[in-house]
């Protein structure tokens, strides 16, 4: 077909005798349609996805804690039977010392130096439960998370 200035141009739509300009139509709106449930469905899992990983990283955040709060306590147990059998061991050596006998002023006041400071470190005269653990820090946590970022689900 001539156009213009003798140029051709070209159809861009007309009815064929295969097909018509309806059909064409029909079917480019269905192929759209189609892609547009297609990107729905994507992003409908896209949010599902992120949804689980929200949820497993905070169940993966609480488990953490409850690691970080049993962690805390164990080492101030640990703290304080160390500091109990050092007081044990400092009276056995004090009362191994008298035994020996002979010993002057000096020496007694010093083996009572050693008493007062055993009795300064034992935690069993006064018993205390443990501190609350303090505030844990993303840090302090990561020890627990089990392959998940401390400072949220979306930092992989």
């Amino acid at each position: 077909m001539q156009g213009h200035g003798g140029y051709a141009t070209a159809i861009l739509a007309a009815d064929r005798k295969r097909w018509t300009l309806e059909d064409k139509l029909s079917n480019a709106f269905d192929k759209f349609a189609s892609q547009t449930e297609a990107a729905r469905l994507r992003d409908l899992e896209r949010v599902r996805q992120q949804a689980l990983r929200n949820r497993e990283w905070e169940e993966a955040m609480a488990a953490a804690r409850v690691q970080y709060v049993d962690q805390t306590r164990t080492e101030w147990m640990s703290d304080q039977l160390a500091r109990w059998r050092n007081a044990r061991d400092l009276r056995e050596f004090v009362a191994v010392t008298r035994k020996v006998g002979n010993l002057n002023e000096a020496e007694l006041s010093w083996l009572e130096s050693v008493t007062d400071r055993a009795d300064k470190i034992d935690p069993s005269i006064q018993l205390a439960a443990p501190p609350d653990p303090p505030e844990p820090t993303p840090e302090d946590l990561r020890p627990f998370m089990k392959g998940f970022n401390p400072y949220g689900p979306s930092q992989w």
